[in-house]
């Protein structure tokens, strides 16, 4: 009986609970962006912009209701660093989901969003985008984590 209580005691002691594993709180991102065209000049920032980048919005259509999310320019929070459009939207329930961004009162994009739910031992599930189609291209997502949309 005292084996047994030690086995348990140790392997309660060994498990992800306490042990340096970190989880993360929320399952949420705030997906970055840069706008391109095909000579890799930038069209929200600098002298050559196109768009404003306070008059763009990002949002989905459900059922009846439009729901809109932030979209605020940042910079990349790694290397390298640049301006980038941060599009405040969360996980959806559905997947993938379908986001629209539009840039100017003419220029709507399609954004499709394909979601990967990861599990692990100790934290449970967690979402991460895996790719994002715009228009029905697949988009290209570099090491820094910044999505190019090219134009």
């Amino acid at each position: 009986m005292k084996v047994a209580a030690c086995l348990f005691f140790v392997a309660f002691l060994t498990s992800c609970c306490f042990t340096s594993q970190k989880c993360d709180s929320e399952t949420y991102v705030s997906p970055a962006f840069r706008i391109l065209n095909a000579n890799d000049e930038d069209l929200l920032f600098g002298a050559g912009k196109v768009y404003d980048i306070s008059s763009i919005k990002c949002y989905t259509l459900t059922g009846g209701d439009t729901v809109f999310y932030n979209c605020v320019a940042g910079t990349a929070s790694s290397y390298p660093y640049d301006s980038v459009l941060y599009a405040g939207f969360g996980y959806q329930q559905e997947q993938p989901a379908t986001v629209y961004m539009m840039l100017d009162s003419t220029d709507v994009d399609t954004l499709g969003i394909t979601y990967q739910t990861h599990t692990t031992k100790c934290c449970g599930s967690s979402t991460s985008i895996s790719s994002y189609k715009c228009n029905g291209t697949t988009l290209n997502t570099n090491n820094s984590g910044v999505t190019i949309i090219r134009k």
